[in-house]
């Protein structure tokens, strides 16, 4: 995976190490080649969001250029920093291996997550999308700290 860091430096090293640990986990060594990500370290904003992450490209099936953006404040630890990583990488996986796809219509928002339509405004922590990604952190965090 091509990766590019924009903004803060300070965990410039930690992000490129756990990024690639994470595509070896995850991705064949084929899809792992085809995909680039984006890294914006960027100012704290009004909203509850730390992060989120989107494709750049929609010109493939499922696309494989993703941008990640981080609101942290300055003072953020590293271990929080990585835990933020790790969930936002879930998503990245997630749209890679065409697992959550959003479905725009006229009248709603859709999300289909694993074969499934889900509403999108469906409460936060009902979304199983969000749950895996909460799910994976922790375990993640441990076994890329045992490397």
């Amino acid at each position: 995976m091509r990766i590019h860091i924009n903004g803060n430096d300070l965990y410039a090293e930690h992000t490129r190490r756990f990024t690639h640990f994470f595509a070896k986990k995850f991705f064949t060594p084929e899809r792992n080649k085809e995909l680039s990500l984006k890294i914006n370290f960027r100012p704290i904003r009004e909203s509850d969001d730390i992060a989120d992450c989107m494709w750049d490209n929609e010109d493939s099936n499922p696309p494989s250029a993703y941008t990640i953006n981080f609101f942290l404040p300055e003072d953020t630890n590293e271990l929080w920093y990585l835990r933020c990583l790790a969930h936002e990488l879930t998503h990245l996986k997630q749209y890679a291996l065409g697992e959550l796809r959003y479905l725009i219509s006229t009248n709603n928002e859709w999300v289909k997550f694993c074969g499934k339509r889900y509403f999108f405004d469906m409460y936060y922590w009902d979304r199983p999308w969000e749950i895996e990604a909460h799910g994976r952190e922790k375990g993640l965090m441990v076994e890329y700290k045992a490397l």
